[in-house]
């Protein structure tokens, strides 16, 4: 019963990013914006779901990322965020310095990271406290995308 809410829940997130990693309206930074939200958001309401994905890759690699990209139907490589990606990188002229490949695995472990380890977080921080993890999570949505946009000359 678990693997199956488990799994349904992957294909909700997939189909969330896909929604705007596809939307051709709208420009790289709000793009940032949405992916970082959604990952976040989705992820302070399925806490489980990032060690149970890892487990799920450990045990069963073919078929929980099978999964996954099925779900994503292509994955980042082929969507509309990585074309605009790819053009400001070349037209930033930071081609030398980041790639888009890059940017996409930043941005998935700058979102994820906290939730695989979360008492490890509260730890390295000499804190114990599950509301100030909550707020930190919630200032990392904004700050997050910051980062990612700078990275990228981007406002």
């Amino acid at each position: 019963m678990f693997e199956i809410i488990m799994k349904e829940s992957i294909a909700t997130l997939s189909e969330m990013i896909q929604a705007v990693i596809n939307d051709e309206q709208t420009n790289i930074g709000n793009k940032i914006d949405l992916i970082v939200t959604n990952y976040s958001t989705f992820l302070e309401n399925n806490k489980e779901l990032p060690s149970f994905i890892l487990r799920e890759i450990q045990t069963n690699p073919d078929k929980t990322l099978g999964y996954y990209f099925d779900s994503l139907k292509g994955g980042f490589s082929g969507s509309t965020f990585y074309r605009q990606l790819e053009e400001h990188i070349e037209k930033q002229s930071l081609r030398n310095s980041i790639s888009a490949e890059h940017v996409i695995i930043n941005i998935i472990s700058i979102c994820i990271y906290p939730f695989l380890d979360d008492k490890l977080m509260m730890k390295l921080i000499n804190r114990d406290d599950t509301l100030l993890f909550d707020s930190l999570i919630e200032e990392r949505k904004y700050l997050n995308a910051f980062w990612i946009k700078k990275t990228l000359n981007l406002s």
